[in-house]
Order: structure tokens, then sequence, then C-alpha cells
């Protein structure tokens, strides 16, 4: 199914300002777990005996060995099982990519579903939904989710963080952003 061509003209420039805005806006969004990118970064920084980014982006693991790497190093006492879940799911389908450093690492899963979701409806309605990964994978296959700018890879990342992250109470997301265009 193709995108009207008005919703194409739009979108570009949605994304431009929506860009801007979480730039600005960050702290507005804090109430979303880290992504996968994030918590990377994040356990690396805090593991002494792991491997660098360059080194990793060069090995291509399933999620189980993943977490097998990085709790013999010792460095996922610090992180929840969702947490986790999150970070060995982001590795193992981002993984082997290539990145050298933390800024050439694949898209921020949180990025993803600020600057697509909000496009129809507000941040709460994926951020409140319990839904098992095969749902949200199927998600994408509906109109106008078909229509995203977003990579089979993207989507997989998108749908695991999902899968473990929500549903979050709605008290936790700022009332200014449980509003939004649309909704269902």
């Amino acid at each position: 199914m193709s995108v009207p061509s008005r919703i194409r003209r739009n979108v570009g420039a949605f994304l431009a300002v929506s860009a801007l805005a979480l730039a600005v806006a960050q702290d507005q969004f804090a109430f979303m777990p880290a992504s996968g990118q994030e918590l990377l970064v994040a356990v690396l920084e805090g593991c002494g005996g792991c491997d660098d980014i360059p080194t990793l982006a060069t090995w291509d693991l399933e999620a189980d060995a993943w977490r097998q790497y990085f709790e013999e190093k010792g460095a996922l006492a610090d992180y929840d099982e969702k947490q986790v879940a999150v970070l060995v799911s982001y590795l193992a389908i981002n993984f082997p990519n290539g990145a050298t450093n933390a800024s050439s690492l694949p898209r921020s899963t949180r990025s993803m579903v600020i600057l697509n979701c909000q496009l129809c409806h507000s941040i709460a309605v994926p951020m409140t939904q319990a839904r098992p990964l095969e749902r949200w994978l199927e998600h994408r296959l509906i109109a106008p989710h078909d229509g995203l700018s977003l990579t089979p890879k993207d989507w997989e990342t998108l749908a695991h963080y999902l899968a473990n992250v929500a549903p979050l109470p709605l008290e936790v997301i700022p009332e200014q952003l449980r509003r939004g265009a649309g909704g269902y």
C-alpha cells in the first residue's frame, strides 16, 4: 500500500521539526526506558574488561551469547532483566555493522518511537500497550505503519524494545505527551 503524497510531503517536514523538538525537549522523554544503543554505551563505560565498539561491531552473536559475554565480564550487575533484554536483542539484531564509535551505532530505538509513533498518535499509545513480540512485529504490516520509513532491522529492533519495556503506567508519561493526533 502506498502512502498518500500529502503525507509523504509532510513527513519530511514533520521529522525535521520533531528532531529539533526532541533536542530541545529531550527531558520530556526521560520517562522512556533506555534503548539498546544507550544501554550499550553505558555498559561499556562501566566495564573495564569489555571489548570496544569497533571490536564488538564485528561480532555476529545471538542474544544469549551477548548476554553470556557481558555476564562473564560482570558488566550487567547494575541492570535489570528488561534492560538486559533490550541490550542483547539490539546487539543480536544490529551487529555486526562496522560501527567505529558510539555515534556510528545503529539508530536509537527511543528516537524511532519518538519520531515515528507520534506521526499518528501520542507517545502514550505504544508505551502503554502490552503486546508480545509477535504482535509488535505484525503491527508493521498494518496501515499506516506499513508506510513508515523503517528498515526491517529497525522494525525488529523497535518491536523487541516495545515488547520488553511496555507497558508503562500512563502516570509516568507527561500530560502534554498523552495528547496527540488521532489515537486508537
